[in-house]
């Protein structure tokens, strides 16, 4: 297991208050935070609590933004981002420099530091290690977040009790896990439903092949929850587009299985 947390996904939308809209209506999570600062990428976002990990949208507001040429390729809305947790993000960035990695922007300050990589380090999908410098309990389950904003442990988590896994689609999901286990420093395993990478709290990193006519990235995503039937009930009656039991958000099926 890699000791690395899957703190935070993120969606990219055209439009970002409908995807909360339907995030909220389907699995009952608060008001998200919105960043400031995140107009320096030519965004607008929302990140809200999901228990103790988080789920992101962002939408463009610059045409020369990179998540607004990303939309026109996939051609509507999409998964965006996989952030990951570690102890020592400098560690890892170093690491990966060594092994020359592409690195597209460096975040570092006294709360929070992040490394995010070209997508073609992750085959196709934008990638951070992030860490919380100073925090001696960032592995447990509510450990301070920088992106969240300062008020997020203070909204209520509802049944969401953190991300359980997301699934990376590709051509070849054997060497695209090896390329991730490469990339954060984990050792990919094969199960009966073939590859992934686990993380603390019981979370993963799935590798599937990629549907026909399909895009290659982030093809679904699990949350875990307390109080299964409940949570199936509420998606069940949202006013959401749907994939079978899980809720359509940004063009990603996200469902829910009951928490370890």
């Amino acid at each position: 297991m890699a000791d690395l947390r899957l703190r935070q996904i993120a969606f990219a939308a055209h439009d970002m208050d409908l995807a909360e809209a339907q995030l909220r209506a389907a699995f009952g999570l608060p008001a998200g935070y919105h960043d400031p600062g995140i107009i320096h990428y030519g965004l607008r976002n929302t990140v809200l609590r999901a228990g103790g990990d988080f789920l992101e949208i962002v939408e463009p507001v610059r045409a020369d933004a990179s998540a607004a040429r990303y939309l026109a390729r996939r051609g509507g809305d999409a998964g965006y981002m996989v952030i990951f947790q570690a102890e020592d993000a400098l560690a890892h960035r170093e690491r990966t420099r060594t092994q020359g990695a592409a690195i597209v922007d460096v975040l570092d300050h006294r709360e929070h530091q992040a490394t995010h990589y070209h997508p073609r380090e992750f085959d196709g999908v934008l990638v951070s290690i992030d860490a919380a410098p100073g925090v001696a309990d960032w592995r447990r389950s509510d450990s301070f977040w920088h992106p969240a904003g300062p008020d997020w442990q203070g909204a209520a988590a509802g049944d969401v009790v953190g991300i359980a896994e997301v699934a990376i689609a590709s051509a070849d999901p054997a060497a695209t896990a090896a390329r991730w286990g490469r990339m954060i420093d984990a050792v990919p395993r094969e199960t009966e439903e073939g590859w992934q990478i686990d993380l603390l709290h019981h979370a993963a990193v799935r590798f599937v092949r990629v549907a026909d006519g399909a895009a290659p990235g982030i093809s679904g995503l699990a949350l875990y929850v307390a109080g299964l039937p409940a949570a199936c009930a509420r998606i069940a009656s949202a006013s959401v587009p749907m994939a079978g039991d899980a809720a359509l958000i940004c063009n990603v099926p996200v469902r829910v299985v009951a928490a370890p």
